[in-house]
């Protein structure tokens, strides 16, 4: 099957570039450092760990059993075929190597409907070549008939509402249950039942007999307790993650795997727990479980989504433990281990399966197996071995394991895309006992265009890569006990040129140097070498440029231009970048004109500046060479400005004509300042000084500015707002 990487992986790839003296700027290097974390491609028989190998691992094969289904447990019979049990509703099929679904009868479920909802949550196992199943919603176990090897039978009856587990022990059956917390021990010839222990948790998620002890799993308290007899409950460990999920025998110990759940239990839960328990000791003797039944509190209904996190450990002797893996945004729904004592977890919502080892030495955690389901539910082992997997989604899946395979794979790279063409040079890689073919194409996905695979020497180039190619591919083939840690090569592209895509000329600013203007621009370079600037500039009409900024170039994207050291005029200005700093021999360059801004260091003129006392109107002309006047106001005795409009009520020339009569001037020597200043900042006051013998005859209020309107026969009052006054 193929492997296929989710997004957060895609996340970690490093695709690194760096610069050559011997290919200038433009050699790259594509490297995949980790390709164990990269999610770069895809596995056919391989799997990386989480140090960034990658290693031979197994083929599966998918079977597709039955649409709108889940699988959720399962075992091999003795004769070698696989068994599967999910919902809903509820059953038990046979599934042979053709992908067929063969359903077994199930006895004991209630015929009218009622345990539709219900799903077979686990099934073993036992000795005298047997299999016992549980269900959740009724309660029920049940067991293959030894007459009729296509059929279960029910065994018993639990007065509970899920069944999580079932193991042999002593010669029994224990079933671990909820939600009140109970474990049962059943006889397996009379289907009689007793409560063996009572635990504080509402369910018992896992069960392990080992040594003849009886082990088993909090599923909200994260208790890890042992039953010696019947009654007597002793906690041997707690784990932070407050659910249980898995126990199992290690021949270095016991493996523990949990789960963190996202909503713990807390004192409301409890209390409803309580209450709850109360209304079942209260029922009558032999009640069983119909549609009387109290309903579970919702407290109760913890399901997997409501895990957040997975763990696995290693309890080994003195109870040393031994955290051996964390999975973080996953959780555990099943673990199993091998003859060797390698461990194997399915997990959710990724739908992986992991491997790791007890040995510290070798505590790397593998991805072995990702199954495109959001739950690979159960790992069934065979002979001491994983022999397949189950996936619950939505529909029926078994990845089964191809045995004439052996221990070989294959690892693709996604193809690679260097942007533009380019010449592909050395390979390097890091591993042994592998075989390492590349491929190159002009498009993102490889057709018949694309050259063939070609069989690598690490650290030599090859003929086909050194013609012009956009694309790259690697493919890695492994057998035995191969290994390889990643790669990297080096292509060299062709230079492009810079791209300067704005250029800012900024407004006159007045320092203690003079007059200078901000220059500002975005520039980049499609090889991402580095780039140096110059500027230059010229007036409007000249075909000379001046440099600008010396003989030194710019390294910044931005300068200042000391325009007040320039003659007045009219100006372009030029700037080139170059990305000599990453190509010596070879520079490109590309270039941009501003638009043309105006150099005037000068002022505007104030002629024939005249105050006419019969009237009391005051008349100029301002006037500039190359700007156009931008604001005008006038000052009477040393007050405070007041800014003015122009005769014709807009300031947009270069030349302007001011046209207005004083209010409020009496008998007596007064100073009337007027101010025009130009768009580039330069400013003129003139000041006139006069003497009244009488008050203008025209003379307005104080609150009023007399301003001549040249399309009126006679002068208008306005107001001083409207004349553009500041108050």
């Amino acid at each position: 099957m193929q492997l296929r990487f989710p997004c957060n992986l895609l996340a970690l790839l490093l695709i690194i570039f760096v610069t050559s003296s011997a290919y200038a700027s433009a050699t790259r290097e594509w490297t995949e450092k980790s390709l164990g974390e990269s999610g770069a491609g895809s596995y056919e028989g391989v799997m990386y760990s989480d140090r960034g190998r990658l290693a031979p691992g197994m083929r599966t094969e998918k079977k597709l059993y039955k649409e709108d289904l889940s699988f959720w447990t399962g075992t091999y019979e003795k004769a070698g075929t696989l068994l599967a049990g999910g919902g809903s509703p509820p059953f038990i099929a046979r599934l042979n190597k053709e992908g067929v679904y063969v359903p077994l009868v199930i006895g004991g479920l209630a015929k009218d409907g009622r345990d539709a909802t219900s799903s077979v949550t686990v099934l073993r196992s036992i000795s005298g070549n047997r299999e016992v199943a549980g269900f959740s919603g009724s309660g029920v176990v049940v067991i293959k008939r030894s007459d009729k090897p296509d059929e279960f039978a029910q065994l018993c009856k639990l007065p509970v509402r899920g069944v999580w587990d079932l193991v042999e022990g002593d010669g029994f059956l224990y079933a671990a249950t909820g939600p009140l917390g109970q474990i049962f021990r059943i006889n397996l010839t009379s289907g009689t039942f007793e409560v063996w222990a009572q635990l504080k948790d509402t369910n018992v998620r896992s069960l392990c007999w080992s040594k003849g002890k009886l082990l088993a799993g909090g599923g909200d308290s994260g208790n890890l307790y042992e039953i010696r007899v019947k009654g007597r409950v002793d906690t041997l460990h707690h784990f932070d993650e407050e659910s249980i999920q898995r126990i199992v025998a290690h021949k270095d110990g016991l493996v523990v795997a949990v789960n963190k759940l996202r909503v713990p239990s807390d004192e409301k839960a409890e209390d409803s727990y309580k209450k709850y328990f109360k209304k079942l000791t209260d029922l009558p003797a032999g009640f069983g479980i119909d549609e009387k039944m109290p309903a579970p509190p919702d407290q109760m209904r913890s399901a997997a989504s409501n895990y957040a996190s997975g763990a696995v450990y290693l309890i080994g002797k003195e109870y040393r433990i031994d955290r051996l893996a964390t999975l973080k945004n996953e959780h555990v729904l099943d673990a199993r281990v091998d003859g060797e004592g390698r461990i194997y977890l399915s997990t959710g919502p990724s739908g992986r399966v992991y491997m790791v080892r007890a040995n510290p030495d070798e505590r790397e955690l593998w991805t072995v197996q990702e199954l495109e389901y959001v739950n690979a539910t159960a790992v069934i082992m065979r002979d001491g071995s994983p022999r397949a997997f189950l996936a619950a989604g939505h529909e029926a899946v078994a990845f089964v394991r191809d045995e004439k395979q052996g221990r070989s794979g294959s690892f693709k790279t996604k193809p690679y895309n260097a942007s533009r063409p380019a010449r592909w040079g050395a390979l390097s890689w890091r591993g042994s006992g592998v075989k390492v073919f590349s491929r190159n194409g002009h498009s993102p996905k490889p057709d018949g265009s694309w050259s063939k695979w070609v069989e690598r020497k690490n650290g030599v180039a090859s003929e086909e890569g050194g013609k012009a190619w956009s694309f790259a591919q690697i493919r890695i083939d492994m057998t035995g006990k191969a290994e390889f840690y990643g790669f990297s090569w080096r292509y060299a592209e062709k230079n492009q040129r810079p791209e300067i895509k704005s250029l800012t000329v900024g407004e006159r600013e007045l320092s203690k140097g003079g007059a200078v203007r901000q220059i500002s621009w975005e520039a980049t370079d499609p090889n991402g070498d580095k780039l140096e600037y110059r500027l230059a500039v010229r007036e409007e009409m000249s075909t000379l440029w001046q440099e600008v900024g010396g003989q030194t170039p710019i390294t910044e994207a931005k300068f200042t231009i000391p325009t007040g050291q320039l003659p007045d005029g009219r100006y372009h200005l030029r700037l080139t970048a170059s990305d000599t700093p990453s190509n010596y021999e070879t520079p490109l360059t590309s270039s941009r004109l501003s638009p043309l801004f105006i150099v005037n260091n000068g002022r505007p003129e104030i002629r024939n500046m005249v105050f006419d006392q019969a009237s009391g109107r005051l008349t100029a002309t301002v006037v500039d060479k190359l700007s156009i006047i931008s604001e005008l106001s006038v000052a009477v005795d040393g007050g405070d400005w007041r800014s003015i409009s122009p005769a014709d009520g807009i300031l947009d020339e270069k030349e302007e004509s001011v046209k207005l009569t004083l209010p409020g001037l009496t008998t007596g020597k007064h100073s009337i300042s007027l101010k025009a200043v130009n768009e580039s900042g330069g400013e003129t006051v003139m000041q006139l000084s006069i003497s009244l013998d009488k008050t203008p005859t025209t003379a307005a209020t104080a609150e009023q500015l007399i301003v001549d309107d040249e399309a009126a026969d006679e002068p208008v009052a306005k107001p001083l707002a409207e004349a553009g006054a500041v108050q």
